[in-house]
C-alpha cells in the first residue's frame, strides 16, 4: 500500500511525519539529519550542510574584508605620516629649525619602516621628508662647524 509505513520507520509516527531514505527505504523523521540505518544523509541534513557551508564561508569572507579594511586603515596611516613628516621639514627648513629637520627626519624613516612592514611602497612624501631631514641635518652639522672653527680663529687670534 501506498501510504504504509516502512517495517523500519520509527513507532508511533503518522505517515505526514515520515520519510522514506533514498538509500535503503527505511522510514525517517522529517527531521533526521542522516538514516540510521545506512548512514546515507537526508535531504534535511544536506540542508543542514549547506547551511553551514554558507555560514562557512560568510565567515571567512567577514574575515577577509576585516583584513582589507585594517590594511587599508594602515595605509592611509603611513601616507599620514609621511605627509605629516614632509611638512614639518618644509616648515623646519623655511624656519631654519634644526630640530623639525630632525623630526621629519625620524617621522619619514618611521614611515618608511611601516610601509615595508606591510609590503608596499613608500608614500613619495615620505622620500621627500626624508631628504629634507637629510639636508636640515647636515645644514645643522655645517652650522655647528663653523660657529665650531670660528670659535678657534677667535681664540688663536684673542
Amino acid at each position: 500500500e501506498k501510504g504504509a509505513l516502512s517495517p523500519r520507520s520509527p513507532a508511533g509516527l503518522s505517515s505526514d511525519l515520515v520519510v522514506q531514505c533514498q538509500r535503503c527505504g527505511a522510514g525517517l523523521e522529517l527531521a533526521a539529519v542522516n538514516c540510521p540505518y545506512c548512514r546515507t544523509l537526508t535531504a534535511h541534513g544536506y540542508a543542514i550542510e549547506q547551511q553551514r557551508a554558507a555560514q562557512s564561508w560568510h565567515a571567512q569572507a567577514n574575515g577577509e574584508f576585516a583584513r582589507q579594511n585594517e590594511r587599508l586603515r594602515a595605509e592611509q596611516e603611513i601616507a599620514k605620516q609621511a605627509q605629516t613628516a614632509m611638512i614639518i621639514g618644509i616648515v623646519g627648513l623655511v624656519l631654519c629649525c634644526s630640530p623639525l629637520t630632525i623630526a621629519a627626519l625620524v617621522l619619514s624613516l618611521r614611515a618608511k619602516a611601516n610601509a615595508q612592514k606591510l609590503g608596499i611602497m613608500a608614500p613619495a612624501s615620505a622620500t621627500v621628508g626624508l631628504v629634507i631631514g637629510i639636508f636640515g641635518v647636515a645644514a645643522l652639522v655645517l652650522y655647528l662647524m663653523t660657529l665650531l672653527f670660528s670659535a678657534i680663529g677667535v681664540g688663536l687670534k684673542g
